[in-house]
């Protein structure tokens, strides 16, 4: 089993897994195209290299690390929103 690809595949699926989960509900749609096209692209490696195992661990490694994330950061922070957007004027440059 190589673990160079163990890991990096952990760290693309935990990553994303975040990322999706820390986005508004409504724009959450989006995020289903970037899973696609890992998917995809994933599934096409995989088969090419024969290395369903190598997938299969980092899927699960990467499920376990959102667990962890989620029990120890994730549920108490704020949900999402949209109030942090500024305009930048002359008088209020940032």
């Amino acid at each position: 089993m190589n673990w160079q690809t163990v890991i990096t595949l952990t760290v693309i699926f935990a990553v994303t897994a975040i990322i999706h989960a820390r986005t508004l509900a409504r724009r959450r749609r989006g995020f289903l195209l970037l899973w696609a096209i890992i998917a995809l692209l994933v599934l096409r490696w995989a088969s090419f290299r024969d290395a369903w195992t190598q997938v299969g661990v980092a899927a699960g490694a990467a499920f376990l690390l959102l667990l962890a994330w989620w029990v120890l950061l994730g549920r108490r922070l704020a949900p999402p929103d949209d109030n942090n957007i500024r305009v930048w004027t002359e008088e209020d440059p940032f």
